[in-house]
């Protein structure tokens, strides 16, 4: 998921909250309160005043923050809820409650929010959902049930929220009216989710820890508002029990041991830069560069024709770790006419996965000239051109053809040669880049010419527009 950042304990941590890439909170045992505003380089304790333990912390600003926990667990366990208005320099009480840890919270603003936890009673034990409209004046019970302990929470605004648990496996509950109905999901053998934190309502991350798999620490992702979630590579053999991103990309994890994780590309072990797919008339040629890998260990090349249903076609192998750009090509050979959908699937070396954009191309057999209309077009400052030049081949003479593409004004000035060059059959797409050009007209040429002994040729002239 990312690096160690330093840390100030070897104490188990909890969970973490940031209000923006400096400013941050960490909590855990023995009452620890940790204060970073250097985007975690260093953190400094404060005091909470309690023996417990504190399990979720939550801020809104950099002032007004909410803590959760365990008030003293020599003392039937009751649960805690604390507040802060000073950046966590003071805390005070708002609620506790008898034989009830609560182990998480969030709020969207600072009057509603969310704190889950649980029945700390092996004889029956359960979870519990509280909510507040008054920031924490007064709390509600919102659900309440049996098999589960509930461990993080997380809303992106008043109506969109996930919580998360587990007992003999991961459970995470879904909101979409702000808690009046919830929509339960069971994850497998994913053992025990400790937290969970939304970006926005479709890129989320959860964190535990995984008895199927020497209880390493476990990382969940999901793109889709929490349909689909894929692991990721947590690169710790500790628990993690805590998660916040401040952005799609930008997120910490906390956990066992005084773990401290962050990454600046949302935990995906391969950076992925660019994704393209083009057609020579004969074959589709994929091409893709990483600017990063981490234990990358190949990428499935998949393909379909309706976008939803992917059939896996090739392999490519990864380059491992490195932290230098890499590029890769793949062509896949095809025989008929239509429109063509590619992705890949990024697999690491502990099976963990991701799927990257899903790129489309029109084949097409290439037996004549075709000079499409730019996109954008109205444009401010470049548009893309893309043409076709057919396939001719012969005994007697060469395929290649040539080409030129030119800018003129409205006037018929030549302002521009983009291409003038001999080229085999194909597409090819050239940007034009008319920063220095005021608004206007323009056109643009096309001109190919066959060799000697080959027939058939093009001139042909596009109208574009600058809007500046």
């Amino acid at each position: 998921m990312g690096y160690p950042s330093e840390r100030g304990t070897i104490q188990h941590l909890n969970d973490i909250s940031f209000t923006d890439e400096y400013n941050g909170w960490i909590v855990g045992a023995d009452g620890i309160i940790l204060h970073t505003t250097d985007g975690g380089t260093t953190w400094l304790p404060q005091t909470s005043e309690i023996t417990g333990e504190l399990k979720g912390v939550c801020f809104i600003d950099a002032n007004t923050g909410w803590a959760v926990g365990i008030l003293d667990p020599t003392n039937n366990n009751p649960g805690i809820i604390l507040h802060t208005e000073n950046a966590g320099e003071t805390w005070e009480q708002q609620l506790v409650l008898d034989y009830q840890f609560l182990s998480g919270v969030t709020f969207v603003d600072a009057n509603n929010g969310w704190v889950v936890g649980g029945q700390d009673d092996w004889l029956d034990f359960g979870y519990t959902i509280l909510q507040t409209t008054d920031g924490g004046t007064n709390w509600t019970t919102q659900l309440y049930g049996g098999l589960y302990w509930l461990m993080g929470v997380s809303f992106t605004n008043a109506n969109n929220g996930t919580v998360v648990g587990g007992s003999f496996s991961g459970v995470i509950f879904r909101t979409t009216n702000g808690g009046t109905t919830w929509t339960e999901q069971i994850l497998g053998n994913y053992s025990f989710l400790g937290d969970v934190s939304f970006a926005d309502v479709n890129n989320g991350t959860a964190v535990g820890h995984d008895w199927s798999n020497n209880n390493i620490g476990l990382i969940l992702r999901t793109t889709n508002g929490g349909t689909d979630w894929t692991p990721q590579t947590s690169g710790t053999t500790n628990s993690l029990n805590g998660v916040f991103f401040i952005d799609a990309l930008n997120g910490w994890a906390v956990g066992g041991n005084g773990t401290i994780l962050r990454t600046t590309n949302g935990g995906v072990p391969v950076e992925l830069t660019s994704f393209i797919a083009i057609t020579t008339g004969k074959e589709v040629i994929l091409s893709w560069s990483t600017a990063t890998e981490l234990n990358n260990q190949l990428f499935e090349v998949q393909r379909s024709f309706e976008v939803s249903e992917f059939a896996t076609i090739g392999f490519v192998n990864g380059k491992g770790t490195t932290t230098e750009r890499q590029d890769y090509s793949y062509s896949d050979e095809v025989f008929t006419d239509g429109k063509y959908y590619y992705r890949l699937k990024q697999i690491d070396y502990l099976g963990s996965y991701e799927y990257s954009d899903v790129v489309e191309i029109d084949f097409r057999t290439f037996n004549s000239y075709l000079l499409e209309q730019c996109y954008p077009n109205p444009f401010n400052p470049s548009t893309k051109i893309k043409y076709n030049i057919p396939s001719v081949e012969t005994r007697h003479a060469s395929s290649l053809q040539m080409v030129s593409l030119k800018i003129y004004d409205i006037l018929g000035n030549e302002l521009e040669t983009l291409v003038n060059e001999e080229k085999p059959g194909g597409t090819y797409e050239v940007t034009w880049y008319a920063e220095s050009l005021p608004s206007g007209v323009y056109f643009y040429q096309l001109k190919a010419t066959p060799n000697v002994g080959q027939a058939g040729s093009l001139v042909e002239t596009k109208k574009m527009l600058l809007l500046k």
